[in-house]
């Protein structure tokens, strides 16, 4: 009779204990080492795509999931089709594929962090340069690695040497006319007027 009583109260407590979340487990994250088979693999992956811009790689259907979304430079978003397909009446050259790293999050989640660049025309076909940094996101699902996600930001091929083009005695007097204006803007005038620099006449 005690024990029958009881199995009213011990289904109460065991249902009370189902609405509290259970501890959750954190991923681990760790960097791939380079002599990894899966590094190894999605390097070569992130090659051929680097140079579909060149030439077509037909190979590239096999690791893009079928719910893959990617962000070109501009921000337009684009699926598994356009991923894998290239334009054969503008094919660029030189396509390089600049270093990779990959990061593990737990067994089935990869990020591959990388670079590239491709000599391209522009509409009056003048040939540049142009360079991309990517971030590429990796699923294994049943076994298989794919890309699931990308995203890709144009950045200049040779940043020292655009730091180098600035002038930066322009920069320098930009901000000095700026703060010549300020009281005029504010109307606090001083009568003392900071001078300019003879280095930037």
């Amino acid at each position: 009779m005690k024990l029958v009583s009881n199995i009213p109260i011990f289904g109460l407590a065991l249902s009370l204990l189902g609405g509290f979340p259970l501890p959750s487990v954190a991923q681990e994250s760790r960097w791939g080492s380079p002599d990894e088979d899966t590094v190894k693999f999605i390097k070569a992956v992130e090659a051929k795509w680097a140079s579909s811009a060149c030439s077509p790689q037909p190979d590239l259907k096999d690791v893009f999931a079928d719910d893959f979304q990617g962000t070109s430079p501009t921000g337009r978003r684009y699926g598994k089709e356009e991923a894998i397909t290239t334009d054969t009446k503008s094919l660029s050259r030189d396509c390089q594929l600049g270093e990779v790293k990959v990061r593990f999050f737990g067994d089935s989640i990869a990020v591959a962090y990388g670079a590239e660049s491709t000599m391209t025309k522009d509409s009056n076909d003048k040939e540049t340069k142009r360079c991309l940094v990517w971030t590429d996101t990796w699923l294994k699902r049943a076994g298989k690695w794919q890309i699931v996600a990308a995203q890709d930001t144009i950045v200049p091929c040779n940043p020292q040497a655009v730091l180098r083009a600035l002038d930066y005695r322009l920069l320098a007097r930009s901000v000095t006319q700026a703060l010549l204006q300020y009281p005029r803007l504010t109307g606090r005038w001083s009568e003392r007027r900071p001078a300019l620099s003879p280095r930037l006449e």
